[in-house]
């Protein structure tokens, strides 16, 4: 039986470092923004653990309709969901999370996000050792893998 010798070049190698292109992040900043502010929502952490938000401590003091409390969804007036968003670094790092909006809202966020000794934490984003919630995971791994795909693509045609 007579061997046949195959030869693939791929030029992969030279497009990995443009894996991550300007139009990529900002695909996976919308998505993930998007993801994350249905899933707040609907009452859950966007953050992979951490499931339903919880109820309000001290319903007597909410400052809402008591009908309208549950779920849980931060969006008391809307006004500090407004400024949930996602910056490009000039490093490429994407950043999500309280990126616009006033020092007060940021300050109202970052009590969501710790919790205070008054009210319950409501994870916003992942801290150290944290990642985004299994749906949105898996939609920045579908981006990965179209950009992959196309790159892969790329590099195998002829010159």
């Amino acid at each position: 039986m007579a061997k046949v010798k195959t030869t693939v070049r791929f030029k992969i190698v030279e497009l990995v470092d443009r894996f991550v292109d300007n139009a990529l992040a900002n695909q996976i900043g919308k998505t993930v923004v998007d993801e994350a502010k249905r899933n707040m929502s609907e009452g859950l952490s966007p953050v992979r653990g951490y499931g339903r938000f919880e109820r309000y401590k001290d319903r007597k003091s909410y400052p809402g309709d008591l009908k309208e409390a549950r779920p849980v969804n931060l969006n008391l007036t809307g006004k500090m969901l407004e400024g949930y968003d996602y910056k490009i670094s000039s490093d490429g790092v994407i950043d999500v999370g309280m990126v616009k909006g006033s020092a007060d809202r940021k300050e109202i966020a970052g009590y969501h996000q710790d919790g205070t000794e008054f009210m319950a934490q409501r994870k916003m984003v992942p801290g150290d050792g944290e990642e985004w919630s299994v749906k949105i995971m898996r939609a920045i791994r579908d981006l990965y893998g179209t950009r992959l795909e196309k790159l892969i693509r790329q590099s195998n045609k002829k010159d």
